[in-house]
């Protein structure tokens, strides 16, 4: 389980990365390598003789330390496993997920019939989970597999107001991320109100919070655009 120690030493990676980003985003960054992997530095993101994997944010592929083989789910329930990125430090855990998370709109992945902004890092600095949450879906970052699609941005907005709030906590620091206003329910450009999940593999993460021990949700998550 994460703890408080665990956190602020990801605190001092964002501050030492990426130290023009503010409060608000650095805290949704934080919040997101929390809920997805805990930084990678125990519990099944540890590797057996006890290396850390320093997964960030559940990136799948091979990272500078190869890959760990970590259990999951698929859409339907099934048991199965993925091949995550290992690194050699929590710097450089951060700096994959901070260069996939950040990045622009790619043509022809995830959901862009999704009205959203170009990359997180705008609702980033705002303290806007659900604008995070939005960008995130769009680009393909996580999916779920039932309600609508602004259902699964709600889950995934809520799972990072939450984990947030474990952050601020760790860091001592004022909670600077907010759920923000619910879009409208035209959030979906005409003709796309249904979101088909297609072929995409998909695979379930319980999100969790080790200060106090207080659970953020479940949510569903897509795992092939995590590269």
């Amino acid at each position: 389980m994460t703890t408080s120690a665990t956190i602020r030493q990801a605190d001092a990676v964002v501050r030492r990365r990426q130290p023009s980003l503010n409060a608000a985003a650095r805290q949704i960054a934080l919040a997101i390598g929390l809920l997805e992997s805990g930084y990678g530095v125990d519990g099944s993101w540890v590797f057996e003789d006890g290396t850390k994997s320093y997964n960030w944010g559940a990136l799948v592929g091979k990272g500078t330390a190869g890959s760990i083989d970590h259990g999951d789910k698929t859409a339907d329930g099934a048991p199965t496993s993925y091949l995550f990125k290992a690194f050699r430090s929590m710097d450089e855990g951060f700096d994959a997920f901070f260069a996939t998370w950040s990045r622009g709109d790619i043509s022809g992945i995830g959901h862009p019939e999704v009205v959203h902004e170009t990359t997180t890092l705008p609702p980033a600095s705002r303290g806007d989970a659900r604008g995070v949450a939005t960008t995130m879906y769009a680009h393909g970052y996580y999916t779920g597999v039932k309600g609508t699609a602004d259902d699964r941005i709600d889950a995934y907005a809520n799972a990072i107001v939450g984990a947030a709030r474990t952050v601020a906590n760790a860091i001592g620091e004022p909670l600077a991320v907010t759920l923000s206003a619910k879009p409208i329910a035209s959030s979906l450009q005409a003709g796309t109100a249904a979101v088909v999940l297609g072929a995409a593999s998909l695979a379930v993460g319980a999100p969790f919070v080790a200060v106090g021990a207080i659970a953020v949700g479940t949510y569903w998550l897509l795992r092939r655009m995590r590269s």
